[in-house]
């Protein structure tokens, strides 16, 4: 049986899945075995320090099994390929024309009213990508623009000095800010969600995998976290609303002080486009 060694981030593993699902029988070095739990993957438990990660794995222990040996091979994308998603093909050596990033399904319970949920911008000592998130105060903008017409859900999972938030808060009805929900929570509300908002990470791949329109809002660092890397061809991406600044820095450092400036029209137009998509499916989830 093949076996790969996968990324570690969440937002590495969701778009992981449409490679692994083309590489069939498999073992798979993961944190994240929920990820999985539909495909003929067999899950091995990942050596590492990083907290969430651990986190997830004592979660699911009973989900990882036991390892059968064999020549390891690397899933990754750095350095290969146009997108990130190509990147990976490649790492394996997978030529396909269509991909199917669809996720598992998970439910969450949902509030009365149509739900959008918001990635506050946060920052990890782990990891940190400062230079990645947009503005704070445009997720503060947009929340505050659809507060009327949907229940917010804030999710982050934050901890003193290793994960703390950039700015202000956006405005929300619900909080979950100290990674209290699972994530099958998680993605059980993105699946049912109106429509998410918040900029490139984990939000952007399980809003493809599950059709969410997503407002999405860039920040910096453009080399690695511009369109041209996040999304890929083969993705069904018409419900993505992208807002990108207007000198959008194609720097390839996390740490540059990039203008992440928007134009407030541009931003206003790009909301009413959401809205009118959130507001689309939300009927089409209550029906």
């Amino acid at each position: 049986m093949n076996t790969y060694r996968g990324m570690l981030g969440l937002g590495d593993n969701i778009y992981q899945r449409a490679i692994v699902r083309e590489l069939g029988e498999c073992q798979l070095i993961t944190p994240w075995p929920q990820l999985y739990v539909d495909l003929p993957v067999r899950c091995i438990e990942v050596p590492t320090l990083l907290r969430t990660q651990r986190k997830n794995m004592q979660v699911a222990k009973g989900m990882f099994q036991r390892p059968l040996g064999g020549h390891e091979r690397r899933i990754g994308y750095a350095g290969l390929g146009p997108t990130m998603v190509e990147g990976m093909c490649q790492s394996v050596g997978l030529l396909r024309d269509k991909l199917d990033f669809s996720l598992p399904s998970y439910r969450f319970p949902a509030p009365a009213r149509a739900t959008l949920i918001v990635r506050p911008a946060t920052v990890r000592s782990e990891w940190p990508a400062a230079s990645r998130n947009p503005k704070p105060e445009y997720l503060a903008a947009v929340c505050d623009a659809l507060r009327h017409d949907f229940h917010i859900v804030s999710i982050a999972d934050l901890k003193a000095g290793e994960e703390w938030l950039v700015g202000e808060a956006p405005f929300a009805h619900e909080t979950y800010h100290h990674g209290e929900l699972a994530v099958t929570d998680v993605l059980g509300l993105v699946s049912t969600a109106a429509g998410a908002i918040g900029g490139v990470g984990w939000l952007l791949p399980a809003c493809i995998g599950y059709q969410t329109p997503m407002l999405l809002i860039y920040g910096g660092w453009g080399a690695h976290n511009g369109p041209q890397r996040v999304l890929d061809p083969r993705m069904p991406t018409d419900h993505i609303v992208q807002v990108v600044p207007d000198n959008f820095c194609m720097c390839q450092s996390n740490k540059h002080d990039c203008d992440k400036t928007i134009n407030p029209t541009t931003l206003e137009v790009s909301i009413e486009r959401f809205k009118q998509l959130a507001r689309a499916r939300a009927i089409g989830v209550a029906a």
